[in-house]
């Protein structure tokens, strides 16, 4: 619907991992730069799964550079080649870019959620809802869980059921699944 209803704190991309040096390079050149805190690049390639650019000026937001969607000690088992095959082209501006397939978009944003929000504080969601409003700056915020509900009522109408239990097994996300649309279901 309407863009300005959903405020982004940052812009993510996923490149191919033999891609990050490249990307950072490109991210660099438009006036992006790694924040004074981050790591050294070779260190993050081998620990973690993003990096973060900063822009030097307030003309544009912080860009996350990822090689995998998550970190693999949550475990996730979907592969990133078939992610990219089933990548679809998108228009930006007057580039082609591509992004996730609907389904995984869904489970990336149910399996983020989860990571950040509901292993840490549980699933009883009285408790996480009462954390989120009393605190506005929480690591978690109250739309992602508008955004796992509204790609779910999207999904619902496309996908059948049966796709989507094969996506998330094949994911291994079922626990994380649970949690996530427990909660949706109740928003």
């Amino acid at each position: 619907g309407e863009l300005g209803l959903r405020a982004a704190g940052d812009v993510d991309l996923l490149v191919k991992k033999a891609d990050v040096v490249r990307a950072v390079a490109a991210g660099t050149r438009c006036g992006l730069v790694p924040p004074e805190y981050e790591m050294p690049l070779p260190w993050l390639r081998w620990t973690h799964f993003h990096t973060k650019l900063a822009p030097t000026g307030d003309w544009a937001c912080e860009v996350e550079i990822h090689w995998a969607l998550h970190h693999r000690s949550l475990g996730l088992t979907v592969s990133q080649d078939e992610l990219w095959q089933r990548a679809r082209p998108v228009k930006v501006g007057s580039a082609t870019a591509r992004t996730l397939d609907p389904l995984d978009r869904f489970l990336h944003v149910a399996t983020h959620l989860d990571s950040h929000a509901l292993k840490p504080l549980g699933h009883h969601w009285p408790a996480l809802r009462d954390a989120l409003l009393a605190e506005p700056r929480a690591a978690v915020r109250l739309k992602w869980y508008v955004d796992v509900a509204l790609l779910c009522e999207r999904l619902s109408v496309t996908v059948e059921s049966a796709e989507m239990a094969a996506r998330i097994l094949d994911w291994n996300a079922a626990p994380a699944m649970r949690r996530v649309l427990g909660i949706a279901a109740d928003l």
